[in-house]
């Protein structure tokens, strides 16, 4: 029997700005099919395309904040960080506190390996927003990889700061990417997403329990049951899968807290009051469950799969939702599938309280995505 968690995902389309005449409705009505337009390639990864239309839109509407937005993050995910940052300065300029902008200047510095420049972005976002989760990752990559890497930045122009015009902001960029190429300075990408799924795909069968999950858990040995002062212990022997080596994230930690959550629950049966306790083992052979993180796709805006009693229990890392490229979960969302996950691997069905964590569906949030 499987088991599966949803994620709700809805895409939303940002109007433009409303124009000054009521003759011109039907230049606004066809922008905004544009704009739609350009959002449909966009969430399917097809960036060229969502680049060409905001472009055509940004004729008519140079100013607009949204589209630049949204180009600057279709630029960066074609890897386009150059233009990326012009766009990017040219939405700060009628944006200045949108924290996907900032958020997106800061990407672009970092890109190039100008992580002191980054972290003035980061930190600013930071302090705007400081719930921001996606804000926090980015500025503690930042005071990490600062202390990691000296390096030498790239002079500013003498009119630094917000008080530079686009032109020199231009050949303020042009400079960096000519002194990086000449350096060929060592980069640490700010997201670390893409190269995370790069090495799960890379031995793909090694990361994944595709196989094994597709054969069910009648293949597992029951966990066994024994008693300690007239309680009933379940007790789970587990084989976690190896996982590849720098993953930037504590998804170790997401699966101790939540064997430490499930053991402090105490359940009723029809033979009396219940616990249950996880110890690890290396054999797969003795294992009761089988837990594994994973950037599979596991059906569509399906976050993690688990059998029920006993077998497999999946956790998905990230997924393409977020901008259309694969992006990482923040640790609390990994946290949540996970221990929704290993309630079915103990046993437990579908609860219709919203509060709780067996409900069915669940809205993750991202580490990383600029438009989180």
């Amino acid at each position: 029997m499987k088991s599966f968690i949803i994620i709700i995902f809805v895409v939303s389309a940002v109007l433009i700005a409303h124009l000054p005449s009521a003759l011109a409705d039907a230049k606004a009505d066809r922008t905004n099919a544009l704009y739609k337009d350009a959002a449909k390639h966009f969430v399917k990864g097809e960036y060229k395309q969502a680049v060409t239309i905001y472009d055509n839109i940004l004729k008519s509407y140079p100013d607009n904040a949204s589209v630049l937005k949204m180009k600057g993050v279709a630029e960066s995910n074609l890897g386009r960080h150059q233009k990326s940052l012009v766009t990017f300065y040219k939405a700060y300029q009628k944006s200045p506190k949108d924290a996907t902008i900032l958020l997106g200047l800061g990407v672009g510095f970092g890109n190039f390996g100008e992580y002191h420049e980054a972290k003035r972005y980061f930190d600013l976002a930071s302090n705007l927003y400081p719930n921001n989760t996606v804000a926090k990752n980015y500025k503690e990559f930042a005071d990490k990889v600062i202390k990691k890497y000296p390096y030498k930045p790239t002079a500013k122009p003498k009119t630094a700061g917000d008080a530079m015009d686009v032109k020199t902001f231009e050949a303020y960029v042009s400079r960096i990417s000519s002194n990086v190429a000449k350096e060929k300075r060592y980069i640490e990408y700010p997201n670390p997403s893409f190269d995370v799924i790069k090495k799960f795909l890379r031995d793909y069968e090694k990361w994944n329990f595709e196989q094994q999950a597709k054969a069910g858990s009648s293949g597992f040995p029951n966990p066994q049951v024994t008693t300690s002062n007239g309680t009933y212990v379940v007790n789970y022997k587990m084989f976690v899968n190896e996982q590849p080596p720098g993953l930037p994230l504590d998804h170790k930690g997401t699966l101790s807290q939540s064997i430490a959550f499930w053991e402090s629950q105490k359940f009723t049966s029809n033979r009396g009051n219940a616990v249950v306790d996880f110890t690890d083992t290396r054999t797969k052979s003795d294992a009761n469950v089988w837990v594994t993180w994973t950037v599979r796709k596991l059906g569509e805006g399906v976050l993690g799969h688990a059998h029920v009693g006993k077998g497999i229990v999946e956790v998905a890392l990230g997924d393409y939702n977020c901008d259309g490229s694969f992006q990482l979960y923040d640790v609390e969302s990994v946290e949540k599938i996970m221990r929704h996950e290993l309630g079915h691997a103990i046993g437990l069905g579908h609860s219709k309280d919203a509060g709780s964590i067996m409900y069915p569906t669940m809205k993750p949030e991202y580490a990383y995505c600029l438009l989180n």
